[in-house]
């Protein structure tokens, strides 16, 4: 009978030789190369790269007109927290992104993290769009939370 002890380890060292159109083609081979590859995935994420830019552009696409329509959001944050533990490396450009990571605060893992072009006025909205679904209670607690995120100087800076 034979084992295949090695393979996942050697699918990971190949998966970071792969860009990030490659990863997500290989991951979607079978279930051991997904679990194999999600780390390399979701390691370094850069909102203005491949296919990441065109991903949400696609799904969040006539949501932005609508102000009632928050179903991207959710989406976006459903998968930050799902994904967010993984990411070592996150560059932001985009604000809906910058939500979704303040939001969950599922990025522990977070070795660096930058800021792109965000305007202040998608900041103001940063700061107190996503807290509309949260009851009074919950609009308290998070206020206090935020407020004490040391990366929340690094957004107004």
């Amino acid at each position: 009978m034979t084992t295949n002890t090695g393979i996942p380890e050697i699918i990971q060292q190949i998966g970071t030789h792969l860009d990030l159109p490659h990863l997500f083609t290989a991951i979607r081979v079978c279930r051991s190369w997904n679990h194999a590859l999600i780390h390399c995935l979701w390691a370094s994420i850069d909102d203005s790269l491949y296919s990441w830019g065109r991903t949400l552009d696609t799904f969040l696409e006539g949501r932005r007109m609508d102000p009632n329509d928050n179903s991207g959001s959710d989406w976006l944050r459903k998968v930050f927290l799902k994904y967010g533990h993984l990411i070592q490396h996150l560059h932001v450009r985009r604000r809906e992104i910058l939500d979704a990571v303040s939001v969950t605060r599922t990025c522990v893992e977070l070795k660096s993290f930058r800021v792109g072009k965000v305007e202040p006025v998608g900041l103001q909205l940063l700061e107190h769009e996503w807290m509309y679904n949260l009851s009074a209670e919950e609009q308290v607690k998070m206020t206090e939370v935020r407020g004490r995120m040391p990366w929340r100087v690094l957004l107004i800076a």
